[in-house]
């Protein structure tokens, strides 16, 4: 099975937190595998003053097939039903994205990048 390779460049990371960052960066690949139903083999970290390394082995080269159904109004439903299913699903209008909440955009910008070099 194919290899994964992940290669995060920072600033210095002080010697006191490479290790945990190491581990930490290892761990929350593995769970974030293993979440999106990828079952990955062995996991190993590396650190340097400057960067993170992780390569994981026996990735799977594809996930699995998902089929989700959900019903909405009729075709010919009023305007009203159509942009209320938007709305429940947060659906941009004119494509098929989902809209990302301001605040899951302000976590990862300004608090999940705490956890890789280990400040939390």
């Amino acid at each position: 099975m194919p290899e994964l390779l992940l290669e995060l460049f920072s600033e210095e990371i002080p010697a006191r937190m490479q290790a945990r960052a190491a581990d930490d960066l290892r761990r929350l690949m593995l769970e974030g595998l293993k979440a999106q139903g990828l079952a990955a083999g062995e996991a190993k970290a590396y650190v340097t003053p400057r960067r993170l390394a992780l390569v994981v082995e026996d990735v799977p080269a594809r996930s699995p097939d998902l089929s989700e159904e959900r019903k909405g109004p009729r075709v010919n439903a009023p305007e009203q039903a159509i942009a209320g299913l938007w709305k429940v699903n947060a659906v941009v209008k004119g494509t098929s994205f989902p809209r990302f909440p301001e605040e899951a955009i302000h976590r990862i910008i300004y608090e999940n990048w705490k956890q890789f070099v280990a400040f939390d």
